[in-house]
């Protein structure tokens, strides 16, 4: 019933209004609507997701390099090629994939390492209903079981992550779908080369190879 709500509201936002125009936040997004809800083109105008370049920037101080490495010393990592997911929705947004991908580079005899930012560890607290600390538990699960725990930090919800893009060395996130991700776009603003996939509205600001990898 609520996802027939939702599909509802969706309709009556499309139809209500003739005259309506329409943001979308990538060119991803404006041909959905085109396609699935009839939207003229012409009453669509692309507006992508911003972010405070003040907030979110690259290191620019020694403090903020010595803030970096001791970071990655209290979380175990030296000299590690370190990756980095935040996230509210680990099977949205391709954790499964991660794990997969540093198994086998850890197989391969590269010293890598990952930091998981989200609200896994909030253990009796809820959203939409749904335990949070369960997605956790399964993927802590995965990582034993392929045998990559040891290269992964689980380090749960936190109130800035600004600290957590500094500590990494790049930022992967191979999303199902996203309109346009503003954790990427932070991570970018944060000077951190992006590997995502093309079904983020996002990838369309990032050039195959040069500010990252699209997959």
């Amino acid at each position: 019933p609520r996802y027939l709500r939702f599909k509802a509201l969706e309709r009556r936002q499309y139809t209500a209004a003739p005259r309506k125009i329409f943001i979308a936040v990538s060119k991803m997004v404006r041909d959905q609507m085109i396609r699935f809800y009839g939207v003229p083109s012409n009453r669509i105008r692309v507006i992508y997701n911003g972010v405070d370049t003040k907030q979110f920037a690259p290191l620019a101080s020694e403090a903020g390099y010595r803030a970096r490495r001791a970071l990655r010393e209290n979380l175990g990592f030296t000299d590690e090629t370190v990756f980095l997911l935040v996230s509210h929705d680990f099977d949205l947004k391709g954790l499964a994939t991660i794990l997969r991908s540093i198994c086998a580079l850890l197989r391969d005899g590269r010293r890598v390492g990952l930091i998981v930012v989200g609200p896994g560890t909030m253990k009796g607290m809820k959203i939409w209903g749904i335990p949070v600390g369960r997605a956790l538990e399964r993927y802590r699960r995965l990582a034993r079981q392929w045998g990559c725990d040891a290269a992964v930090r689980f380090v749960g919800l936190q109130r800035d992550p600004v600290p957590y893009y500094h500590a990494a060395d790049a930022y992967v996130q191979p999303t199902l779908y996203d309109a346009c991700s503003l954790v990427v776009l932070e991570a970018m603003a944060c000077g951190l080369p992006i590997i995502t996939s093309r079904q983020n509205g996002v990838s369309e600001l990032i050039d195959d190879g040069v500010e990252g990898l699209l997959v």
